[in-house]
């Protein structure tokens, strides 16, 4: 499991549950994975974050979902999160839009909300990237 990516701890933890081990084995091996630097969550957010914004960009409100779904508790998440600015998100989404404009004929505002919306961006982010589209 860890040789293909990073894992939260909460990942790790409900795999071995699936695999049906009790909880005391649980918490053995998550103390000696913790104690070999194995698994990290802050390291964990990190790296995602990083990587959803060079992969699939997404806002903070997405990103912050996902890093909930995988066990990040809220001050790891609020810190790694607070390095992200607005003009960074705000970039993120133009080259979002300005992607999905080069590659599809038919791409509007309103696809271009609903695309922005699931992928996480804030209304403002989205109402300032519409102000700017020049599309019809």
């Amino acid at each position: 499991m860890l040789a293909y990516r990073q894992r939260s701890k909460k990942e790790i933890n409900d795999r071995l549950r699936q695999k049906g081990y009790q909880q005391e084995v649980i918490d053995s091996v998550l103390e000696f994975l913790k104690e070999y630097q194995l698994i990290d969550d802050y390291q964990f957010a990190c790296s995602w974050v990083e990587h959803r914004m060079a992969i699939r960009p997404m806002g903070v409100k997405g990103i912050k979902y996902e890093l909930k779904k995988h066990g990040i508790d809220n001050e790891i998440t609020e810190s790694v999160l607070s390095k992200i600015d607005s003009e960074d998100e705000l970039a993120l989404a133009k080259q979002l839009i300005q992607k999905k404009i080069n590659n599809h004929s038919g791409f509007n505002k309103r696809k271009a909300a609903a695309l922005l919306q699931r992928r996480g961006f804030s209304y403002d982010i989205i109402s300032r990237i519409l102000f700017q589209l020049d599309m019809s």
